[in-house]
């Protein structure tokens, strides 16, 4: 009998991880733009695209890019979809994780590029004014007057762009 390695054990920690993010949209807790069940079927395609790029990774690495690559579309697809998503955004960061075992850096790269940039935005932009660092809490220029100084002014730039 064939034992099972770390990185297996660590591959279905992760996938359970996965079901426990969609949990709460699969049993009713949040919204979603599209039919529940057609949504439950579209949550389990990157969950099983993910396994059969697992599974694919040894036997050849066409056959498992393209798993993966079906992977990343169908998360984005389950994300979209569902509309008062909570932490399902996460399940972007963990199909990120999986292109290091899988894909080359610069898809991985990518990937993570595009994971972070939806699951973190911006929420507070920072803005410097003559000698002040200035916090607005809207990322567009038009929402801070042009001659407006800051009300409390300090001299040291912020430690955190996004506190």
């Amino acid at each position: 009998m064939r034992r099972i390695g770390p990185d297996a054990w660590a591959g279905l920690a992760m996938l359970a991880g996965c079901v426990v993010v969609g949990a709460p949209v699969l049993f009713g807790a949040g919204e979603t733009r599209v039919p529940r069940l057609l949504w439950a079927l579209l949550f389990a395609a990157p969950l099983m695209a993910l396994v059969t790029a697992a599974v694919l990774e040894d036997a050849g690495t066409v056959a498992a890019w393209a798993a993966y690559a079906a992977a990343v579309v169908l998360s984005w697809a389950v994300v979209l979809t569902a509309s008062g998503a909570g932490w399902l955004p996460i399940l972007l960061v963990f199909v990120a994780a999986v292109s290091g075992y899988l894909v080359p850096v610069w898809a991985g790269a990518a990937v993570v590029a595009s994971a972070s940039a939806t699951t973190c935005p911006p929420t507070r932009t920072w803005r410097r004014r003559s000698s002040a660092w200035c916090r607005r809490s809207s990322p567009t220029p038009s929402a801070m007057p042009r001659r407006r100084r800051c009300s409390s002014p300090s001299t040291t730039p912020p430690t955190a762009p996004y506190g």
